[in-house]
């Protein structure tokens, strides 16, 4: 690709995303009242529904810092940042340490899930925000999060399993969560160590998702990397 092509596409997605994407979802979607994003928007930016997502709180809250420490330092992002990750470490948790997956407005609990991509999602937002106000607390809280996902990566049953073990099977969710969450943690920590965690994630995803005879990647395997020859492996 020329470089004056490079360029263009540079600007093409930068002018798209600071010019258009950006100012459709703020200030509109600050909630003033209780904190935290109204995100659930229709097509002209009306309010479908006020019920917040942590999903989408935790991803909003990296991404608004995340400009902060890669765009430029504009205080309005940090501030609104701040409003996010305010809101998560306020109604985010429940009292086992695990995190709800949807809440109401205020900040109820509605409903959990059994995996932790919640989790992981609010570690790259505490460690976004740690590089963005030096805060070691934001920092340490992002290093347990990450911590809690992986132990429950590793041991499914920490959970109360949706499956029986008649047919085990492992996703590629798990390392591609903990991959890229490892590599936002690297960057924005500036703690190299978590190199061996993305290493590892390569590692399992080209031996037990990749298949090279038949130019696949899998999404569900054996939990010894084999193709299931299901509905569910195919």
């Amino acid at each position: 690709m020329e470089l004056a092509e490079q360029q263009r596409l540079l600007s093409v997605y930068r002018d798209g995303l600071l010019d258009d994407t950006l100012p459709f979802w703020w200030p509109r979607s600050l909630d003033s009242e209780h904190g935290g994003f109204l995100l659930a928007r229709d097509r002209d930016g009306s309010l479908l529904d006020t019920d917040k997502g942590m999903w989408q709180q935790c991803r909003a809250t990296w991404l608004l810092g995340t400009l902060y420490n890669t765009v430029e330092p504009r205080a309005l992002w940090l501030d609104w940042a701040r409003q996010g990750i305010d809101f998560i470490s306020r109604h985010g948790f429940d009292s086992d340490g695990r995190m709800w997956f949807h809440v109401t407005r205020d900040g109820a609990p509605i409903r959990k899930r059994r995996y932790v991509f919640t989790e992981t999602f609010a570690a790259i937002a505490y460690a976004a925000m740690a590089k963005a106000t030096g805060d070691f607390g934001q920092s340490d809280r992002a290093r347990e999060l990450f911590f809690m996902a992986k132990r429950h990566f590793a041991d499914p049953f920490l959970t109360e399993p949706k499956f029986t073990d008649t047919r085990p099977v492992k996703a590629i969710g798990g390392p591609m969560i903990t991959m890229v969450t490892a590599q936002e943690l690297r960057r924005n920590l500036g703690d190299e160590s978590f190199t061996s965690d993305i290493d590892a994630a390569i590692k399992e995803i080209r031996s037990d998702f990749m298949k090279s005879d038949i130019e696949c990647v899998m999404e569900t395997v054996s939990t010894d990397g084999a193709i299931i020859d299901h509905f569910d492996g195919r």
